[in-house]
């Protein structure tokens, strides 16, 4: 099958354009998650009088379940997103705090 320059041209233009509306007819932004829960764990640190008593008081052992699911790559994004929020509100808190 022979073809000319011009033939080729609409081929191609015809397959990039096919490709790009499929490419933006299923492209999609990622939204943050509302509900996601997160869990933050603070204490201060201990004396060694504190852990030694801590040691001796004999306490049942105790069992920490933690149970999660995968998240999709959008939740990561927005999870990523929703703490460096946090961070820079922290940041900016501090700031306020050291000029009072």
């Amino acid at each position: 099958m022979k073809t000319n320059l011009q033939t080729k041209t609409v081929i191609v233009a015809t397959v990039c354009a096919s490709l790009f509306a499929l490419a933006h007819a299923f492209s999609f932004t990622a939204q943050p998650e509302k509900n996601m829960q997160t869990v933050t764990v603070a204490a201060h640190r201990m004396s060694d009088a504190e852990k030694l008593a801590y040691d001796r008081e004999q306490l049942p052992q105790q069992t920490v379940v933690i149970s999660a699911k995968r998240l999709t790559e959008e939740q990561k994004i927005s999870f990523d997103e929703h703490e460096n929020l946090d961070r820079e509100f922290v940041a900016t808190n501090n700031t306020h705090a050291d000029a009072i």
